[in-house]
């Protein structure tokens, strides 16, 4: 690497890491006067005898943003599948040199969280990260959902960056059609905070928190994320501060007739498929929620 690189790759780090510490301060400065959620605590023992079902974009997804959850819910002898919708594959780490070899690291990753977990299983969809077309998937996870005949679906959240979450979500919605099975749909923030419009229910995870940064940890091809990871995991702190809890996972309960009709709210869909750089967790929270509230109402265009 000539020097020149090397002074850029420099400043560039430090440019990062100057913005990070700013939107730090900001989002802590701010947080109580511009974080409004409706918030309500939720005991998960309620859900006890349950099937769950995560149903996740990527390898992490499930763990980043309910791994305390999924602790509570394995802790409960709860039958819990995890169904991984795409591969991955498109993840940087400086020591992968292909996407299929990306894909395997991110696959052997899963099976290791795991191990880790009593009542688990997974399933891996295998669709290519970012150019896959969700439509092909729904008689392949109608059929798995009809197998598995869950009671609690999760998913993540689709007002993202990443377009694998706002395919994922309409794939569930498709899906949704066409099952007759009675299930509750929750929605929950990975790398983008919910809405303020949702009603939000918390659940307390202070005593699983360790557990969730040791699952955090087997996510080596992830190394770039980390600090993706931590600021999830400041935002479950921030918010749980707020109310007087230490960490805290949130989700929010979606009406299937709404999810339903998800794929026809183009709206919202359209200005996610036309733009998604605009939205960004890893900036302020702050200010990405205010910017998520006006793409969803069509008023947010890049300048």
């Amino acid at each position: 690497m000539g020097l020149a690189k090397k002074i850029y790759n420099y400043i560039y780090r430090l440019y990062r890491n100057i913005t990070d510490l700013i939107c730090y301060v900001y989002d802590y400065a701010f947080f109580d006067k511009n974080i409004q959620y409706k918030i309500t605590k939720t005991e998960i023992s309620k859900d006890k005898n349950n099937v769950i079902c995560l149903i996740v974009p990527h390898i992490d997804d499930d763990i980043l943003g309910l791994g305390g959850i999924l602790k509570k819910y394995d802790d409960m002898n709860c039958k819990i599948h995890i169904i991984y919708t795409t591969d991955g594959c498109k993840s940087y780490h400086p020591d992968i040199q292909s996407e299929s070899e990306m894909a395997i690291c991110r696959k052997t990753e899963a099976q290791e969280v795991k191990k880790c977990f009593k009542n688990v299983d997974i399933y891996m969809l295998d669709n290519p990260s970012m150019t896959w077309d969700e439509k092909e998937s729904i008689t392949t996870l109608s059929t798995l959902l009809n197998q598995i005949r869950p009671n609690i679906v999760y998913f993540p959240n689709y007002v993202d960056k990443n377009i694998d979450h706002v395919k994922n979500a309409l794939l569930i919605s498709y899906v949704a059609k066409e099952l007759t099975l009675e299930m509750k749909y929750r929605i929950y923030p990975v790398q983008t905070p919910l809405d303020f419009d949702c009603e939000i229910r918390y659940v307390a995870v202070s005593d699983d928190i360790l557990f969730k940064k040791k699952l955090l940890d087997i996510y080596e091809s992830q190394r770039v994320m980390k600090k993706s990871f931590d600021k999830v995991l400041w935002f479950e702190k921030m918010l749980g501060k707020k109310i007087r809890e230490g960490y805290i996972e949130v989700y929010s309960d979606i009406d299937k007739e709404k999810l339903k009709k998800l794929d026809e709210d183009n709206r919202i869909i359209n200005n996610l498929l036309k733009d998604t750089e605009i939205i960004s967790f890893t900036k302020s929270i702050v200010n990405t929620i205010k910017r998520n509230e006006r793409i969803k109402n069509g008023k947010y265009r890049r300048s």
